[in-house]
């Protein structure tokens, strides 16, 4: 009978196949039997299936001693070891599973041998030394011991010393700004990576270390939310959100691990802010991004020729190669990502204690990902956040705990905005999934399954339940000395804080809704227009406006009034929940998907009434506008729907299904090109104008005839607030072309900043560079520098200051206001600038009386061998130029030289 160390298993297309235990490069040439199923899962099942007999391949259990062949053989054991340890981090869960609890190593070998067991235990001695050698293997990945020198001495237990010393694991836990009083947090709190000291999977010695790590390097490569718009000026929001959930179902198919998944959103996210992508190539990008990733991170992930299949034939494998070579120059080849499950799963260990609460923060993180407007969180506060709802959603008494801030750093006010964001859409989804379930996202159908305890059917959390959540967390614990109360009222749990608990009737549940203030405020009713609330702000700005001795307390309070009735959406909710409302976020427009159709081979399902493109206009904004505010009026001609058809194109009934095209709106025509050749071809068809309705010519509308639309000039007031950034959107919601049967879509505004010739921006600041002579630095000086706002500042030093070259001084509250409350400013930072006399401006009598009144010069030590030199001007751009002259034909040198090696795409 042959045993698995014996037989021989092949893995071909230009991959490695492993032959007697030795990883050898296969070729098409040889004789390898096809295999009859190649789906997915049986390939999965086969690669692992190659790793147990690559583990067992390289032993001998038969003899006293392992059975080393060559130095491939050795380097084959290295790497799959250093695979193993890679796991052990975090890296993958596969090969856990595979191997049990993915600890031990050995145990996966003895199940690979055939020996019957009683034979094995028989044997105690050779037993004894392969364990040894396999902990040594082990150990040594960190270490500068080698196989060889180990087998040479014979050593049983070798002493390794590691190139990473952990420092010692100390407990320290710190209760400021966590939201809990002292005495309640330190008898809550606990050494929770005790518990799996001895659990390699937890890395207990470097697990503090790691976390550091990973904070660090969410920082580097956080994505901002500000591409789309700016530099993605043919992608939106929505086209992201169906590029991530059809990507699920990519992960879904080929049984990919969420960490990929993860991993390959952050690196669409990292391309999409690098270059400019068109909707053709984007589907593209995602295809690239999940075979990096799964590269990256699965144990054996899909080919190229697998993505080109599931992408329904729109992309080649070239085409996806190209991809993948250009998405890795962009990121300069820095694929490694930190997303979510690397802070989720040691938060899952702390605050989720049943596994149906584990199984819906993942679901929230996986969820999360899929909408542009959490991109302005970090992973980390969105793994914290997904924790905290999924406490709250089953019903545990308190949403954070102390062992949740020691571990996330962060407390419940921190992750309060990131947590009521995950719920309004959360709430969203939750309705689709009551109403529609075929309009539901893939993730959402994913944690339906009763894997994952159907997870995405829960109910979500009512918005006023949540926010009585966040209650019990006080801010001013300490400073307003209340530290016993506090703990007295933990320890009575919410029925006696609330009255009645969260499902009971307390006074807040029954408070009415005060939704008439802000209309109060502006002086109109709750039945007035637009245009009405728009009169009523602007004659009492102009009335209460602090700069002409207004109230700027009752101004403020008008501006937010004006900026929720002015939206609809926002004053829908305030309607219906008063300012309750709009901050926690009540209510809502439904996120379901409008472009269900965009992806081939991926695409699912349509819902409702689409919506139609949205109109991005860049609006070059100078400095000054931004500092003080400003009100343009730009024109935009746009299609409206035909009043007199009522864009029907003609009278009722008059459409008829276009006989040509047979209502498709595309024609098919066969053209020979060749002897037996015959090319296909689709156009658009002529006679319906790909609309696959037509109108006879008596039918038509006079007006439109028959496009169903006409051209309107319409004129838009585009406010400029103060303090508005770089790349800030205006949008004007439903401005855009109309179109029967379809929503009109947005107009939106984005700033571009002009460049100022005296004043840059950074943040909140302003910086000016100021030249001034050597005489007004040792001396003082006066000078008067003209503001954005028309202001004369009047700056001078102060009695016997020096202004050193280059340093800084600054001016508070002369800064750019805080869009949304100009009264608060920052800095005007002036960088001084000295000009020194020009060379031989100076008589020797003047240079004389410098140096009677400077302090004296250092003297120079006399040597006699001393080599007198000259100084000269430096020109740094020829000496830049000339570097890179040099550099280019150390190239060219190098091109002329011989093979090199080079790698395969396999």
């Amino acid at each position: 009978m042959q045993t698995r160390r014996q037989s021989t298993h092949l893995k071909t297309k230009g991959r490695l196949y492993y032959e007697n235990g030795i990883a050898i490069s296969s070729t098409t040439d040889q004789n390898v039997p096809a295999k009859k199923d190649t789906g997915p899962r049986k390939r999965k099942r086969e690669a692992l299936h190659d790793i147990s007999n690559k583990v067992a391949g390289k032993y001998d259990f038969q003899s006293n001693s392992p059975s080393l062949n060559s130095t491939n053989t050795h380097k084959s054991i290295y790497n799959y070891n250093t695979e193993l340890t890679g796991q052990l981090f975090g890296t993958s869960t596969r090969t856990r599973s595979t191997f049990g609890a993915g600890t031990t190593a050995t145990g996966a070998i003895r199940r690979s041998d055939t020996t019957s067991k009683r034979q094995r235990h028989q044997d105690t001695e050779t037993n004894r030394k392969q364990t040894s050698l396999l902990q040594f293997q082990t150990r040594a990945l960190g270490s500068n011991i080698t196989l060889k020198s180990y087998q040479k001495r014979n050593l049983q237990q070798p002493q390794v010393i590691p190139r990473y010393i952990p420092r010692p694991r100390l407990f320290r836990y710190n209760h400021k700004d966590s939201g809990f009083d002292q005495k309640y947090y330190e008898a809550n709190i606990r050494d929770v990576d005790a518990l799996y000291a001895n659990s390699p999977q937890h890395c207990t010695k470097v697990v503090h270390d790691m976390d550091a790590f990973y904070r660090k390097h969410e920082e580097k490569y956080l994505v901002q939310p500000y591409y789309i718009g700016t530099v993605q000026m043919d992608i939106n929001e929505k086209m992201r959100t169906i590029l991530i959930d059809w990507l699920v179902e990519v992960c879904e198919e080929y049984e990919l691990q969420s960490q990929t998944f993860q991993k390959a959103v952050h690196l669409v996210d990292r391309c999409l802010m690098q270059f400019k992508i068109n909707r053709k190539e984007f589907q593209l990008l995602g295809c690239a991004c999940m075979m990096i990733a799964a590269k990256f991170e699965e144990v054996y992930g899909p080919n190229v020729d697998e993505f080109v299949y599931i992408s329904d034939q729109t992309y080649t494998s070239d085409q996806m190669l190209e991809m993948e070579l250009r998405i890795l120059r962009a990121l300069e080849f820095r694929v490694a990502s930190t997303t979510c499950s690397h802070f989720l799963n040691r938060l899952v260990c702390v605050g989720c204690e049943k596994p149906l609460q584990e199984s819906l923060a993942f679901y929230l993180c996986d969820f999360a990902v899929l909408f542009y407007s959490m991109l302005q969180f970090k992973p980390s506060k969105i793994a914290s956040a997904a924790i905290y709802l999924a406490r709250v959603t089953t019903n545990e008494q308190f949403g954070w705990t102390p062992n949740l801030h020691h571990i996330s750093e962060y407390s419940a006010f921190d992750i309060k905005e990131c947590v009521h964001t995950l719920h309004l859409l959360h709430r969203e989804e939750n309705a689709v999934l009551r109403a529609h379930r075929e309009n539901a996202k893939a993730v959402s159908e994913k944690f339906s399954s009763d894997k994952y305890h159907q997870v995405s059917s829960l109910e979500a959390v009512d918005s006023l339940r949540l926010e009585k959540s966040f209650q019990v967390y006080n801010k001013e614990l300490e400073s307003t000395n209340q530290a016993t109360d506090t703990y007295i009222m933990f320890g009575g749990g919410f029925e006696s804080f609330f009255g009645g608990g969260f499902d009971g009737g307390g006074a807040s549940a029954s408070k009415p809704v005060d939704n008439n203030k802000f209309y109060e405020i502006l002086g109109v009713s709750k039945t007035a227009t637009a245009t009405e609330i728009k009169k009523s702000y602007r004659k009492l700005a102009l009335k209460n406006h602090p700069d002409k001795g207004g109230d700027p307390e009752l101004f403020k309070h008008m501006t937010v009034a004006y900026e929720v009735l002015s939206d609809p959406e926002k004053r829908e909710l305030y309607d219906q929940y008063g300012e309750e409302g709009l901050q926690n976020g009540a209510g809502g427009a439904d996120a379901s998907d409008l472009f269900s159709q965009f992806f081939k081979g991926g695409s699912r399902r349509r819902t409702g009434p689409q919506k139609g493109e949205d109109l991005t206009h860049p609006l070059k904004v100078s400095l000054e506008d931004l500092y003080n505010g400003k009100t343009v009026k730009l024109a935009v001609n746009r299609d409206v729907l035909c009043s007199r058809c009522d864009g029907r194109g003609g009278a009722e009934g008059a459409e008829k299904t276009c006989d040509t095209c047979q209502g498709r709106g595309m024609r098919v025509q066969l053209r020979q090109i060749g002897p037996g050749m015959v090319q296909q071809m689709q156009s658009v068809c002529s006679d319906c104008r790909g609309q696959g309705k037509t109108i006879r010519e008596s039918d038509r509308c006079k007006t439109c005839k028959g496009k169903k639309v006409t051209k309107e000039r319409k004129v838009l007031e585009v406010n400029i607030e103060k303090g508005m950034r770089h790349g800030q959107r205006i949008t004007f919601s439903g401005e855009a072309d109309q179109a029967p049967g379809v929503l009109p879509g947005d107009i939106i505004f984005v700033i571009q900043e002009k460049e100022h010739s005296i004043f840059q921006r950074k943040g909140g600041n302003l910086i000016m560079e100021k030249k001034i002579s050597l005489v007004e630095s040792l001396c003082g000086f006066e000078a008067i520098v003209e503001h954005l706002d028309g202001r004369h500042l009047h700056i001078k030093t102060n009695p016997g200051e020096i202004i050193k070259p280059n340093q800084f001084k600054s001016i508070q509250g002369e800064g750019m206001p805080t869009h949304g409350n100009p009264f608060i400013k920052g800095q005007l930072v002036i960088m001084f600038k000295i000009q020194f006399p020009e060379s031989g401006s100076m008589t020797e009598k003047q240079l004389s009386t410098l140096r009677s009144v400077l302090p004296p010069a250092p003297s120079v030590p006399h040597i006699a061998d001393a080599e007198e030199c000259f100084l000269s001007d430096f020109d740094a751009e020829a000496a830049q130029r000339e570097q890179q002259q040099q550099r280019e034909a150390y190239d060219s040198d190098d091109d002329r030289g011989g093979q090199r090696v080079q790698c395969q795409q396999q």
